[in-house]
């Protein structure tokens, strides 16, 4: 619930969204700019470290399941390596409308809540377009966990509305 200060009628931000914004910027830094910059520089390295420990793990046993997952993992990378420019953009402009919603909700604007919903919805159904929801277990699970941070941070920021304006 938003507070009134004592010297202004004007509201302020509640201590619990003040602490949400912190985590959305600390978490969209992390997920939106250094991630994926990270990532889109070492997408080639990533692949041969890959392709070497399949083959290290291939001379031990060629049908282990590490063997499999990992050439899952090597598929899923060649993939992502086909759109790591589209993929990278993206993500820093997905990032900049959450950073940006965050802000204006911080100040209790609700406009802030759709530029946060659609920074954080459209990396989401983009990964979704590009890559599909994954034919592997490990594939799958990230693909599930990708979809429930955003989703709790979206019905959190909405319970919150009530105290904007």
């Amino acid at each position: 619930m938003a507070k009134t200060n004592i010297d202004s009628p004007k509201k302020v931000a509640s201590s619990f969204l003040k602490t949400m914004c912190i985590l959305t910027f600390i978490g969209v830094s992390i997920a939106n700019f250094i991630g994926p910059i990270y990532s889109h520089i070492n997408l080639d390295k990533n692949i041969l470290i890959l392709e070497k420990k399949i083959d290290e793990l291939k001379s031990v046993d060629e049908n282990s399941i590490a063997v499999t997952s990992l050439e899952d993992a090597l598929d899923e990378t060649y993939r992502a390596k086909q759109n790591k420019n589209t993929t990278l953009i993206l993500n820093l402009l997905a990032g900049a409308f959450c950073i940006f919603g965050a802000t204006l909700m911080l100040f209790l604007n609700k406009n802030g809540f759709f530029f946060y919903t659609i920074g954080e919805l459209a990396p989401v159904i983009s990964h979704f377009i590009m890559f599909g929801f994954g034919n592997t277990k490990f594939s799958m699970f990230t693909s599930a966990f990708s979809i429930i941070i955003p989703l709790a941070f979206i019905i959190i920021y909405a319970v919150q509305l009530k105290d904007m304006e």
